[in-house]
């Protein structure tokens, strides 16, 4: 069974807040997403922030924060340029996706007590729906990703160090790099390699769209053999090269020729 989403056929089968303004018939970008029992969604690219309120079932997500298991009450914040692989359990996952502000971390994840109440809320539009998200990640600790696997170390071990070597971490652990390539791709959907670069990418935008450091500098703390190679890899990442994305944080006109 592939994603669905469902709109207002779904409401007579819904259950406390099915009195309530359908919410996502009325925000851009937000919709109750369905997948089916064992359904799985290929590594995708998101790139826009999303928040994740999980409804029913258990859906299983492998992303640049790492591999998470996600039940009825979690509130997942999903960060701006996420690459993540879902995955539904035996009975399915069922979640209100609703679009988030913009993200430069990896990511969190929030238990709710009350997801009927959030539910009520986003009937009443996007603002009160994001502040009580808000304050939900004031009071609440963020949950860990899950260690299921040494690949889950390979991926924290990436995650601390964007110059790792992969050839030696897998001897330091007596794997061989094929083996572990193996292992993580069947985890993470993609290579540690490319994950490093990925992730790599990531940094380095985030630096690029938040101060005015130069991006021969950038380029060299986040991992990348040269400036070229660095522009390279945020252009693949975000549709734009680091040139554009300073210019549009210094408020001037960027190349329309680049997409979104």
């Amino acid at each position: 069974m592939t994603v669905h989403c469902i709109g207002s056929d779904f409401w007579p089968h819904a259950r406390p807040w099915q009195n309530a303004v359908p919410p996502w018939l009325g925000i851009a970008g937000g919709a109750i997403w369905r997948l089916g029992p064992e359904a799985c969604v290929d590594r995708t690219q998101s790139v826009d922030a999303t928040v994740m309120l999980m409804i029913d079932g258990r859906l299983d997500l492998s992303s640049y924060r790492g591999r998470e298991r996600l039940e009825r009450g979690m509130l997942a914040i999903r960060p701006s340029f996420d690459w993540r692989l879902l995955r539904a359990g035996p009975g399915g996952a069922t979640w209100l996706q609703l679009p988030g502000h913009v993200d430069r971390s990896l990511g969190a994840t929030y238990p709710v007590a009350d997801v009927d109440r959030l539910l009520l809320l986003a009937g009443r539009g996007l603002s009160e729906t994001l502040a009580e998200v808000e304050k939900v990640r004031a009071r609440m600790p963020s949950l860990s990703p899950l260690r299921l696997h040494w690949v889950d170390d390979l991926k924290t071990a990436i995650l601390a160090d964007p110059y790792l070597s992969i050839s030696e971490w897998a001897r330091s652990h007596h794997v061989s790099r094929e083996g572990a390539a193996r292992a993580f791709r069947a985890a993470y959907s993609v290579s540690p390699a490319r994950f490093r670069l990925e992730l790599r990418a990531r940094r380095a935008w985030s630096r690029i769209v938040d101060g005015a450091e130069p991006l021969s500098l950038i380029a060299l703390e986040t991992g990348f053999a040269d400036q070229s190679h660095m522009t390279r890899a945020v252009g693949w990442l975000t549709g734009r090269p680091p040139s554009a994305w300073r210019r549009k944080r210094q408020g001037q006109p960027i190349d329309a020729s680049w997409p979104c």
